[in-house]
């Protein structure tokens, strides 16, 4: 045992040394208890700000998009207003109607057909017809 001394002896030491250092320090008057307690609660304090903090900034993102959306949408509604505002005028020039303003408002009272047929000669017509066709 005498020859193994020499190595065992070293190693004892450091298993001395880390009982040592793990053995329970023995807290007086609760100081390190204390201490402990205090570290706890600052740091969740930390943890729960930091959490609040996420929620904030995704509730704000959200906030932002829905604005964003909306934005959109009152954006298109008036583009739409505006394009039925120009098609209802374009409407009110066109004869289809008849037009309401604009230089063809009267034109359904001109009676285009009419007057086309009445300057039709038919006989003359009907003579180039026939002589055409022998």
């Amino acid at each position: 045992m005498v020859a193994l001394e020499a190595v065992t002896k070293p190693i004892r030491a450091i298993i001395d040394w880390f009982k040592k250092l793990i053995k329970p320090v023995e807290d007086t008057g609760g100081a390190a208890e204390n201490m402990g307690l205090r570290f706890g609660k600052a740091t969740s304090g930390i943890i729960v700000k930091f959490v609040e903090l996420v929620t904030k900034t995704i509730e704000c993102s959200a906030k932002i998009t829905s604005m964003l959306a909306e934005g959109i949408m009152r954006g298109i509604a008036k583009v739409k207003e505006c394009i039925a505002k120009v098609s209802q005028v374009i409407r009110d020039h066109l004869p289809h109607s008849p037009a309401k303003t604009g230089p063809l408002k009267d034109l359904h009272k001109v009676k285009i057909v009419e007057t086309v047929a009445s300057t039709i000669k038919p006989l003359p017509l009907k003579n180039a017809m026939n002589k055409s066709l022998s």
